[in-house]
């Protein structure tokens, strides 16, 4: 512990950004961060989770996950956006740009400065 102290504080001195140690993720779990400004509700491997905007939630237990979830547009019309994620990932949750009232979901980079 004392040596990550004593790193961390020489890394800042000299100006780099201090990195967490656990930044990867491990290949029998997958994060899932929620880019829409309300709550998303979706299932994962059948089990429902629910998440705030900019929520970020772990899941593990498998090396393939099965995303389900379905929604509306505001206009009575029902969509359901059903994938399959690889373990050791980040993914996105957002709204498409092209319709942003339809729903995707995308790997998501852990951007390391």
């Amino acid at each position: 512990m004392t040596h990550a102290v004593v790193l961390t504080a020489l890394n800042t001195l000299l100006g780099f950004v201090p990195l967490a140690v656990n930044a990867q993720i491990a290949p029998n779990q997958i994060t899932i961060c929620n880019r829409l400004t309300g709550q998303s509700s979706f299932k994962v491997n059948d089990n429902g989770a629910t998440l705030k905007p900019n929520e970020c939630r772990n899941f593990s237990g498998s090396t393939t996950f099965r995303f389900y979830t379905e929604y509306g547009d505001g206009t009575g019309a029902r969509y359901s956006l059903d994938r399959q994620l690889q373990g050791g990932e980040r993914y996105k949750l957002y709204a498409t740009s092209l319709q942003p009232k339809r729903l995707n979901i995308a790997p998501d980079p852990i951007i390391r400065t």
